[in-house]
């Protein structure tokens, strides 16, 4: 019976110091370096521009081979306030919002929106120039059922500062795709004029979890690791002495 619940303690403790469940990525577009700083100052270009205080809205496209549950969101991109400087470190508030295909842009209503809140940015190790990028994520309340084929996503800030989507590495020989741009829910997308936004692709990965949704199970490893052992040393006490 003893042995038994060693050999349970010890099988338990394998089980919980495996680590966090790690979110599955369904769909990822890593950042470009080099395109742009995406700071205020490169506003003339309207690259990436998505949340000027809520006002401008931007949607990239992606194709999806199979139907898919998307539980949160990253992002890429930079974060600024009313004089330009970084805001960094700071919760803030985004909407994330899913669109239908409407003949290669996106419909006007969004099938899925929600408001992310407490989002903070932290370094994604990709750099433009001298600016790392940073890189935002959050899971979703409810989950965002995606079918096969074409769809659009949107991320904008919500709140007073300025979020600037950063490019994602393109293929130079495929087709150029603009991103689609609006400057209000309801209106009409109208798609980038500039050669840089031909490029667009946004920087984004739809993810089927939440990396820090789980919390940290290792430490209940440790201590079926140290109740096994301590059963095992009780057994070991409890054996008959073998005569000298």
């Amino acid at each position: 019976m003893l042995l038994k619940s060693i050999v349970s303690a010890a099988v338990f403790a394998l089980f919980a110091m495996v680590g966090p469940a790690v979110a599955g990525v369904i769909l990822e577009k890593l950042p470009a370096p080099n395109i742009f700083d995406p700071r205020p100052t490169s506003l003339l270009s309207t690259v990436g521009l998505s949340g000027r205080q809520g006002s401008q809205q931007a949607a990239d496209n992606f194709t999806l081979g199979s139907d898919q549950s998307v539980a949160a969101v990253r992002w890429y991109g930079g974060l600024f306030d009313d004089g330009g400087q970084p805001v960094n470190g700071t919760p803030a508030a985004f909407v994330i919002e899913f669109f239908a295909d409407a003949g290669d842009q996106p419909s006007v209503t969004p099938f899925f929106s929600e408001t992310v809140g407490g989002v903070i940015g932290g370094g994604s190790g990709f750099f433009d120039g001298a600016t790392e990028i940073l890189v935002f994520e959050a899971p979703l309340a409810a989950s965002a059922a995606l079918s096969a084929g074409q769809s659009w996503l949107s991320v904008r800030s919500s709140d007073t500062n300025d979020f600037f989507w950063h490019i994602a590495a393109f293929n130079a020989d495929l087709p150029l795709e603009p991103t689609f741009f609006r400057n209000g829910d309801g209106e009409d997308w109208v798609a980038g004029a500039s050669a840089n936004d031909g490029r667009n692709e946004l920087a984004f990965a739809l993810l089927d979890g939440h990396a820090d949704a789980v919390p940290e199970p290792a430490p209940f490893g440790l201590i079926g690791l140290g109740l096994a052992g301590l059963l095992l040393s009780r057994r070991w006490r409890q054996m008959p002495s073998r005569p000298r």
